[in-house]
């Protein structure tokens, strides 16, 4: 919680040009504390995992809300946010239930084999968005 509330304070004042680009280069910042649990290190090493982890989530979630709402017509607005309320509270729960049925099933090692899986997943996914020329582009739909 305290990483949540640090990162909200940081966004009253901190405000990037690319909300996107930064929001999603925080968001990497959530492999700690998955990567700590994973790496069986001691309880202050994942308390500071998980603050570090609610730090990056807050900070990528005003500026993901932020970007929509500066950069969608408010006519749609209201369906682009229950959209992303889909991808959210239905998608990825989903995709968290079928990931290891998936990965046996393709003989991919499942936790606890694969420490760590989860902290390169949250590095990867990010990383690749940061890398392709829509990641890269301004918030006003320019490129860099």
């Amino acid at each position: 919680m305290a990483g949540f509330m640090v990162g909200g304070v940081i966004t009253l004042r901190y405000r990037p040009r690319r909300m996107l680009f930064a929001g999603t280069a925080f968001l990497t910042l959530t492999a700690f504390f998955p990567l700590a649990m994973a790496l069986g290190v001691g309880l202050p090493v994942i308390l500071l995992g998980a603050f570090v982890h609610g730090l990056g989530l807050e900070i990528f979630s005003v500026n993901w809300d932020l970007a929509i709402q500066q950069n969608v017509p408010p006519d749609k607005l209201a369906r682009v946010f229950a959209f992303d309320q889909v991808g959210s509270f239905v998608m990825r729960p989903l995709g968290l239930a079928l990931v290891g049925p998936v990965a046996e099933a393709v003989g991919v090692p499942v936790a606890p084999r694969d420490r760590g899986g989860h902290g390169r997943r949250d590095v990867a996914g990010p990383a690749a968005a940061l890398g392709s020329p829509s990641g890269n582009a301004r918030d006003d739909g320019s490129a860099r």
